[in-house]
């Protein structure tokens, strides 16, 4: 539901991302987990991976119920193999980003690979929200 503090706490800044682009902010408001091999910065934890027969549907439905249905965020971008929510945090209204990359796993047994970066707006410090909304959606993506 939107608020006036949407408006003071612009989400502008969170635009669609490659995963090989992303840039860590050195504070302890993002979190990633992602392959070290295909990015260039530190990781929190490896892609999460998931058996063959899984969709990239399947994975983008689980992404779209976790941040929208549950979260209350907003869809910024959603392709075939990526995408970002825009959430805003419960009091304050600041926005974050929920990120999203869809791979398939190199071994070529047909299971696929997410890699999930979450990262605040504003704020050095996020009190551990990023990372609690990545971990859960791990959870949630393992859990199908």
């Amino acid at each position: 539901m939107p608020s006036c503090l949407d408006g003071l706490f612009s989400d502008k800044s969170l635009k669609p991302l490659e995963l090989n682009r992303v840039r860590r902010t050195g504070k302890p408001n993002d979190y990633l987990l992602a392959d070290s091999a295909v990015v260039t910065c530190d990781v929190n934890g490896d892609a999460v991976s998931l058996p063959p027969g899984t969709t990239a549907e399947d994975v983008r439905s689980a992404v779209k119920s976790y941040a929208v249905d549950e979260l209350g965020g907003v869809e910024r971008e959603a392709g075939d193999d990526k995408g970002l929510y825009v959430i805003r945090t419960k009091m304050m209204r600041y926005p974050d980003g929920l990120y999203y990359w869809i791979e398939e796993e190199a071994d070529g047994g047909g299971g696929l690979k997410v890699s999930l970066y979450g990262r605040a707006v504003f704020g050095h410090g996020d009190m551990g929200v990023n990372k609690g909304r990545v971990t859960a959606l791990k959870r949630k993506l393992e859990e199908r």
